[in-house]
């Protein structure tokens, strides 16, 4: 660990961690010795870190015995592979000593989780910090009162993993980064800024940042602010200052104009950079930097999304943030590899299905150029698994979705909040008092983006006021009912929050070629490569291309799902080792399955031309085998 003399320091805790995991218990241990962990049982792992993925497989890891409403199965079923087949449940324990030197004891001391899966406390020297019960939620603890300085301080963190909490894959442990964060007595508070850009043209920018400092000295102090833009090309754009006495904690508000501003787009993602500078008496106590994007957004009812003024259709995908052989762990290349198999398909959205993601993957998007709908819940009070958020969502639904919006609130490529994916109150008379309060808490951290979710009881969310709760209902496997719906509700913003889910494995072709849904259940546990296959509540991609082009009001569609994923092995619930999904109109491994040059050809401006089957068969001379074509 290296610490130096700036006023803020961030050191990131990669390396150097021990782990060892212990078994699923009632009642948590209050540390790893009395959980049964001896001086031998620790290994040496680097963070992230997924405890899951190394396996073994095996049908009897986190078996479901539940009804799946969502896709019409209304009884009880045993379900194995549901979450990948993996030991994600369990108790775990990671370890890491932190050598603190006393040239920072006059600092303030913090350390960040970006997700830990979850039921997660941390503790540092025996003493409990605090907890975080939501896997995906990003949080922060001050350690300043706890921490021994010029000597070793022992981080220890519990995960208590539990059976039956979600209904694909979620990996285990410190699976997304860690870092110290070390300021000034007076600092600007954890994702302290919000930047907006109200008024944008080709010719100037107004941009407004409020950023909240934190006065931890107990003293009235005299504070100035002074914030310069950085532009796309890192030189000074613009600058402005302002000076406050400050008690505690209080709000900085400052405007700025860019002349000619280089704007976000998807095709040009241009990105700007706000470095702010917290004086003490003319003495630096804190430098917060923030990026950001200068662009605007608009949606309408009659004729969809607008980036920067410019009508844009979204040709979108949802993912899970597993990254297949990999595990949950967060790697910056691999899912960098997965945005750029989905650009070059022309893909320029991702639905972060149905949980906030990691914040890498929105720096990529902010880098790249991907439109993203950011996503909180898959379960609200009434759970879909047994221990799903059901259980937290009482206490912690206001907590996770601050969170949230709050620390993603910077990133351009953010477009729309979504408060839930197919939650089962879109059932009951009392599920848009819920959605209401989602909304709400939305719009109270962020006015400049509207708020959405993904219904597949639509007729029911309709009728409940679940829709007219959110800005931009979305539609979950409804092309049928688009026109439909914008008939009797032409002032609602809609679209295809999650389309088709068409199956498939890739290079295994089932004869004969014919439309096939629901899918048929084969011994091989394969679906066919034909793309023809789709459960019964779903569709082949042609009816969602022929829904979005006839309805021009429609904002656009997002595929389920871009890349295949583990757990969720549709339509293979009881047959093992059936353990990922077939959905994916890419495979585990990255590589493109047929589907994607239909989707490829349909929305991208490249020249395609690909045709399937393969041509090596066994026992089929003489006989017709069918060839299909996708071309631009």
């Amino acid at each position: 660990m290296n610490f130096t003399n700036e006023s803020r320091q961030i050191i990131g805790l990669k390396s150097g961690w021990k782990f060892a995991r212990t078994e699923e218990k009632d009642v948590p241990s209050p540390n790893a010795e009395s959980a049964g962990v001896g001086p031998n049982d620790w290994c040496t792992v680097a963070v992230p870190h997924d405890w899951a993925i190394g396996g073994p497989f095996d049908k009897n890891n986190d078996v479901q015995i539940t009804s799946v409403t969502e896709d019409g199965i209304m009884h009880d079923m045993v379900h194995v592979g549901r979450t990948g087949g993996l030991p994600i449940t369990g108790e775990g324990w990671y370890r890491k000593t932190l050598p603190i030197p006393e040239s920072v004891s006059g600092k303030r001391i913090f350390i960040e989780f970006d997700g830990v899966m979850s039921d997660s406390t941390v503790f540092l020297n025996g003493q409990e910090i605090g907890s975080w019960p939501f896997g995906y939620s990003s949080f922060s603890f001050e350690l300043t009162d706890q921490v021994k300085f010029d000597c070793d301080n022992v981080l220890d963190v519990r995960v208590c993993a539990r059976e039956n909490t979600s209904r694909w894959y979620p990996g285990a442990g410190i699976y997304r980064n860690v870092r110290l964060v070390i300021t000034g007595q007076v600092h600007v508070d954890h994702w302290g800024t919000t930047i907006t850009t109200p008024a944008v043209s080709e010719n100037t920018a107004q941009v407004c940042l409020a950023t909240t400092v934190v006065n931890h000295t107990g003293q009235v102090q005299q504070v100035e602010l002074r914030t310069t833009i950085l532009g796309p090309d890192g030189n000074e754009v613009a600058k402005n200052s302002v000076q406050k006495s400050v008690v505690g904690t209080e709000t900085f508000s400052l405007e700025f104009a860019i002349a000619n501003p280089s704007l976000w787009d998807i095709a040009s993602p241009k990105l700007y950079k706000a470095v702010s500078v917290v004086l003490v008496d003319g003495e630096e106590s804190d430098r917060y930097e923030t990026p950001f994007g200068i662009r605007s957004i608009s949606f309408e009812a009659n004729r969809g999304f607008f980036l920067n003024g410019r009508h844009v259709k979204m040709k979108g995908v949802c993912q899970h943030h597993d990254l297949g052989a990999l595990g949950a762990a967060v790697n910056v290349r691999a899912l960098r590899r997965q945005l750029e198999i989905l650009q070059e398909m022309g893909c320029n959205a991702i639905r972060t299905s149905h949980n906030p993601p990691t914040p890498e993957l929105l720096d990529l998007c902010d880098e790249m150029g991907f439109l993203v709908i950011d996503e909180a819940f898959d379960e609200w009070a009434s759970g879909k698994v047994k221990n799903g958020y059901h259980r937290l969502f009482h206490d912690w639904a206001e907590k996770d979705l601050r969170a949230m919006i709050r620390r993603d609130r910077n990133h351009p490529c953010i477009i729309m909040w979504s408060i839930g994916n197919e939650i089962r109150e879109q059932g009951q008379k009392d599920g848009a008092k819920i959605a209401q309060f989602l909304t709400d808490i939305c719009h109270d951290e962020d006015r400049t983006r509207p708020v959405t979710a993904g219904f597949n009881n639509t007729d029911a969310a309709i009728k409940n006021g679940l829709a007219a709760a959110v800005d931009v209902p979305g539609w979950n496997y409804k092309p049928h009912l688009y026109k439909k719906y914008h008939e009797e509700h032409p002032e609602w913003i809609m679209y295809g929050s999650e389309t088709a889910s068409t199956v498939s494995s890739r290079g295994k072709y089932e004869f004969p070629a014919e439309e096939e849904v629901p899918v048929e259940v084969r011994p091989s546990l394969h679906t066919s490569s034909y793309d023809l296959a789709a459960p019964k509540w779903a569709t082949t991609p042609d009816k969602e291309f022929a829904a979005q082009e006839e309805c021009e009001f429609s904002l656009g569609e997002f595929v389920w799902t871009g890349f295949d994923y583990l757990g969720e092995p549709t339509p293979y619930r009881e047959e093992w080792p059936s353990r990922s999904s077939y959905f994916g109109i890419v495979d585990l491994c990255g590589i493109p399955k047929d589907r994607y040059y239909l989707y490829q050809s349909h929305w991208s401006n490249k020249p395609v031309l690909h045709l399937l089957p393969h041509w090596n068969w066994d026992g089929m001379e003489g006989k017709a085998i069918p060839v299909h074509c996708y071309t631009s």
